[in-house]
């Protein structure tokens, strides 16, 4: 019997040593989190600088940026777990963006720069997720992922720009030129080929009557 409440009493001793290890790294975990949140919070200035005039009217029926845009401009609140959500919503925006590019900015260049900004977004979902949230990195990832959209932005303003430039005296002339050159050419292949298969025929034909002889 009185092993028993040695028992009971060890086994009670152990059970509230547990729960007391329990709450103090809960206690320790939120207030990591809490730390986190606010480093986070002071940090996050992601953001979609306003383009060109030319640019945003080239942009405007470009859905897949309008929701990224919209996605990044809209900062989280409250606490970390806001901001978690957030970078995984960024995330799935940027894959979107990837496969619906308008023909006008389909391009390599663009695919490279989304590209780039995909992959620092991706970086900063995988950081805020992680136990102990690497605060540095994710301050320095938020730096980066804005330069990578001023980097998109300069780019669909380089291709706009080059567009606008009015073709110099001749130019259109020497185009049209080259076209009917191709064109020409491609006809005469064609002649020639059937002009080819003409003799082969009229040769195959001199064969069996040759044969038939």
């Amino acid at each position: 019997m009185q092993n028993f409440f040695i028992f009971l009493f060890v086994s009670t001793f152990l059970l509230s040593c547990e729960e007391d290890t329990t709450a103090a790294e809960n206690k320790r975990i939120l207030a990591k989190n809490k730390a986190t949140f606010s480093v986070i919070n002071d940090s996050w200035n992601l953001t979609v600088p306003p383009a060109s005039a030319l640019v945003t009217n080239a942009l405007i029926n470009w859905n897949a940026w309008q929701q990224f845009t919209i996605e990044v401009n809209q900062k989280p609140k409250n606490n970390l777990t806001a901001f978690q959500l957030k970078t995984k919503n960024l995330s799935s925006k940027i894959d979107s963006l990837q496969f619906n590019i308008p023909f006008e900015f389909d391009k390599p260049q663009v695919k490279s720069r989304i590209s780039a900004l995909s992959t620092k977004i991706k970086m900063l979902d995988t950081y805020i997720h992680v136990t102990d949230v690497p605060q540095q990195k994710i301050k320095t990832v938020i730096a980066e992922i804005n330069l990578e959209i001023v980097a998109l932005i300069n780019q669909c303003e380089e291709i706009i720009i080059i567009k606008q430039i009015p073709r110099e005296a001749g130019e259109d002339y020497m185009i049209k030129a080259l076209d009917t050159t191709r064109n020409a050419s491609r006809e005469m292949m064609i002649e020639k080929i059937k002009s080819q298969d003409s003799l082969h025929n009229m040769s195959s034909n001199l064969k069996t009557e040759n044969l038939k002889r």
